[in-house]
């Protein structure tokens, strides 16, 4: 595996790795990650929330007052009974929905990140992270290198129960009899560098 450059924040100028582990997400960043890292952000939104306090009742009242037009539309006794009333409808558009491979790959990467909080890991990644994983290792098998076009899974390089993150960094494309055999091990060498 590649090693992370260091990068020093951009407030406080210490020196960390430019991973999600110590840098918030910013799509408008060049690399995708915020220039200060997670602790000077947390430090300044503390510091902002004590200066500018806003209670969430406050703030869903705002919500409401904003979209007024969509909150009445789904209290209405007429969306209700569109629901009501068009129910196989409903349900048929659903099901179709969820044979898509759209909704297959959201899927799966929902269901990894209620894994991993459910473990105590930090972190989450999408499905678009995970596809961009797929491509960098060309659809091969991290583990065996067998092509895994339709049949990619998602494997913790350093399992959830050693201490592992649910970013992206420590996410491989692997097939399913490698990420299977491997269980909650470390990982072996791999024939393929990411």
């Amino acid at each position: 595996m590649t090693r992370v450059p260091d990068s020093p924040c951009s407030v406080c100028g210490e020196q960390k790795p430019r991973t999600r582990e110590f840098y918030y997400a910013d799509k408008r960043a060049s690399d995708g990650l915020l220039s200060e890292c997670k602790s000077c952000r947390l430090r300044r939104n503390a510091e902002r929330d004590k200066t500018h306090p806003r209670d969430r009742s406050q703030y869903n009242a705002e919500w409401d007052a904003k979209n007024r037009a969509t909150v009445r539309q789904r209290a209405s006794p007429a969306f209700a009974k569109w629901r009501k009333e068009n129910r196989i409808k409903r349900l048929e558009w659903e099901a179709a929905y969820r044979r898509t491979e759209t909704y297959r790959k959201a899927n799966i990467a929902h269901q990894q990140n209620r894994r991993a909080r459910l473990c105590g890991a930090e972190g989450s990644h999408t499905a678009a992270e995970f596809q961009d994983v797929l491509i960098a290792q060309a659809f091969r098998c991290f583990y065996c290198g067998i092509d895994i076009t339709s049949c990619a899974t998602e494997d913790h390089f350093i399992t959830l129960s050693k201490g592992g993150s649910n970013w992206i960094e420590n996410i491989r494309a692997a097939c399913r009899p490698c990420n299977n055999s491997k269980g909650n091990r470390a990982a072996p060498l791999a024939k393929q560098e990411v």
